[in-house]
């Protein structure tokens, strides 16, 4: 059928998304107080919105800088876009309740659009977004921008039928990203203490390191995954480097087992 955006799929319909969906722009509490900064509130700036999905805060807030700045406390599952300097036109998607500054704003979900249509179509709308930038050295889009974009919605039912069809993946990505950034955190705690000898590994752990041959064929099934020692010849570099922790073997690796006498006295 004929729309303002052209012909559209019957059962679909034509909105400004500011009439779909609640749009937020952020804010930040003042540096000068003190007491508005490093309290239990995520807050992330605008550089956030580069990752796929945002998993930890920049900085944290309090209540008092909450109250008394124009940020706000976005849902996790709200897709973000950045609207100004070279972050602009950089979406992302929140996988933690969090504020933002004022260079993001953020697209909130309801009962009738859900987060899965509202991250995609706003992907997809970034050429038009970008249209209608202005600004000298800082370029940027304003929220009246956002909200004012046409959006080509489908009926309830049709929306369900979606909803149910990609929600396990989006669930599934999710998850996988907390899970990638917790593994991150563990890393960085343990590896330093590893490092130091804060923490000492049982004889039995090496036993079951490996150690990095060179040419020798890889013993080991891609995907396998195991603890390995790991001497790196392949830097370029007159000093070998060496390293303890958890890795999965990948096409193109040589690993052979070394008993851990060898292990222990490798340089």
């Amino acid at each position: 059928v004929e729309s303002e955006l052209g012909m559209i799929p019957e059962n679909f319909a034509v909105a400004r998304l500011g009439d779909l969906c609640k749009c937020l722009l952020g804010g930040t509490p003042s540096r000068a107080k003190s007491e508005y900064w490093g309290g239990n509130i995520n807050w992330i700036n605008s550089g956030a919105v580069n990752e796929f999905r945002i998993t930890k805060p920049s900085e944290m807030i309090t209540e008092l800088g909450l109250s008394k700045s124009a940020t706000k406390l976005l849902p996790a599952k709200t897709t973000v876009l950045a609207i100004t300097g070279a972050t602009l036109g950089q979406v992302s998607l929140l996988e933690i309740d969090t504020c933002a500054n004022q260079s993001v704003i953020g697209v909130l979900e309801n009962e009738n659009v859900p987060y899965e249509f509202i991250y995609p179509f706003i992907k997809h709308s970034i050429p038009e977004l970008i249209s209608h930038q202005t600004g000298g050295a800082q370029q940027h889009i304003n929220k009246d921008n956002v909200e004012s974009i046409l959006v080509s919605i489908p009926w309830r039912s049709k929306m369900k039928e979606y909803k149910d069809l990609v929600s396990p993946l989006y669930k599934q990505i999710g998850y996988r990203c907390l899970e990638n950034n917790n593994l991150s955190q563990l890393r960085d705690t343990l590896l330093p203490k590893l490092m130091n000898g804060e923490i000492e590994l049982p004889d039995d752990y090496l036993q079951h390191c490996l150690y990095y041959k060179g040419e020798e064929e890889c013993p080991f099934p891609v995907g396998t995954h195991a603890a390995w020692y790991w001497r790196d010849e392949a830097m370029g570099q007159d000093e070998n480097h060496r390293r303890i922790g958890h890795s999965f073997i990948e096409k193109g690796l040589q690993f052979i087992p070394l008993p851990v006498e060898q292990v222990q006295q490798l340089p």
